[in-house]
């Protein structure tokens, strides 16, 4: 009974082990993938002029801040190639969205390409609306003067 407990244990601890790295690299290969295709759909506005690009470029910083802190020398070659390998496919849905010429299989592409977005702006908070206060009852301070002041208080 004790050797069998004693594989029970480990078994659970290897798989306990190995589901937390697997988590992780599935972690950094969404971020990185989101990362493209985010690049994908801002060079897209950006072409098309459709919409403004400020959130998603906001978004898209943030989301380079989280890659570049999982980011290790070990996975960064996966990491840049996941990049680019979903920036690719994003513009290729993109493209055959706004230029195919089979109306079924563009309005397929569009919403494929909406659907990735949305999954990769889940990850990370979209900014408050410019003028738009946090709080209902107080007033709107730059960031910038309350940690002059922050600073000030505390020498």
């Amino acid at each position: 009974m004790g050797v069998m407990k004693t594989f029970m244990t480990g078994a659970v601890l290897a798989g306990m082990w190995t589901s937390s790295a697997t988590a992780k690299d599935d972690l950094v290969t969404h971020v990185s993938q989101c990362v493209g295709r985010m690049s994908a759909q801002i060079e897209h506005q950006w072409l098309f002029q459709d919409s403004p690009t400020d959130m998603m470029e906001t978004q898209r910083a943030h989301l380079i801040d989280v890659l570049q802190a999982l980011t290790t020398s070990a996975n960064a070659s996966k990491v840049l190639s996941g990049r680019i390998d979903a920036k690719m496919a994003h513009a290729t849905l993109l493209t055959k969205a706004a230029f195919g010429r089979d109306e079924r299989s563009a309005r397929w592409a569009k919403q494929r390409a909406l659907q990735a977005i949305q999954n990769c702006g889940d990850l990370v908070f979209a900014p408050d609306a410019p003028g738009r206060n946090v709080t209902q009852d107080s007033p709107e301070m730059p960031v910038a003067t309350v940690t002059q002041d922050t600073w000030k208080t505390s020498q």
